[in-house]
């Protein structure tokens, strides 16, 4: 009769978590069109956990790993490897937030990418890169001159984790290192709409390969402020676990997690 108390408690437990991971998941933004927090540790693909269901390939020895996270796993990649994200509409943005946890452990290549849309420079290509030559930067082919090269920022190749995002709103671009405001411009363009993939950690797959890792990956079709930014940065994960994670105590991500959305059509 004890066994048969005790394991109806679990069942009933697991079914709170469960329940409550749910309400959470549909409380998600439905202006995130890709989040990768890659904390399914040893999975053979990368799972967004947006609305969308932007799920990536893991290319070419690409891991998710526990090994020095910021949160609970991280997506560890050596020169060669990265994640391909099928084109998908929910890609082509004209006001964005891109983010991520990044850390550099060498430099294979002056440019290391970090989220690119197309396979190269050309139009509809928009990138967040935490190492251009040693600095951090937003490029989009479509905008205007002076939006380029010559808004790159600061520095967080140093084999440490930093946070690094951008937002631009159609009129200007603002870079975010560590949940700081530490440069951008003003620039103005219509970003072009195409069908082409999206990768991480390499440009269209044949360079620009990133040695180190990435964590908490997003990208939203809208500009987000300072505080946003910063909360985000601080929280990870929260929109996924059933319980905040700062009390989350023994109960495991494997237990939380729900309401993962179907690959898109």
């Amino acid at each position: 009769m004890t066994r048969i108390v005790k394991a109806s408690v679990v069942v009933v437990a697991l079914g709170v978590c469960i329940a409550a991971g749910i309400a959470r998941a549909a409380d998600i933004d439905p202006s995130m069109v890709l989040y990768m927090p890659f904390d399914d540790v040893g999975a053979d693909a990368a799972t967004d956990f947006s609305s969308v269901g932007n799920h990536g390939e893991l290319m070419n020895g690409a891991e998710l790993t526990e090994e020095d996270p910021i949160f609970f796993g991280s997506l560890l990649l050596e020169p060669n490897a990265y994640v391909e994200v099928p084109g998908h509409d929910s890609l082509n943005l004209q006001d964005m937030t891109l983010m991520f946890w990044c850390r550099f452990d060498g430099e294979p290549d002056a440019i290391q990418n970090g989220i690119e849309r197309t396979s190269g420079w050309g139009a509809g290509e928009y990138n967040l890169n935490g190492d251009y030559n040693g600095g951090v930067i937003l490029q989009v082919f479509d905008l205007d001159d002076g939006c380029d090269d010559e808004l790159q920022v600061g520095n967080v190749v140093d084999f440490t984790w930093h946070h690094v995002a951008a937002t631009y709103d159609s009129s200007e671009i603002v870079i975010y290192i560590d949940g700081d405001d530490v440069g951008g411009g003003p620039c103005e363009g219509e970003i072009a709409k195409v069908a082409t993939p999206l990768y991480i950690g390499a440009r269209g797959g044949s360079g620009r390969f990133t040695q180190g890792a990435y964590d908490e990956i997003r990208m939203y079709n809208r500009p987000m402020k300072k505080a946003e930014i910063a909360q985000i940065m601080s929280e990870g994960p929260i929109e996924l676990l059933a319980v905040d994670p700062r009390d989350r105590a023994a109960v495991t991500w494997g237990t939380l997690k729900t309401g993962v959305p179907a690959l898109h059509d």
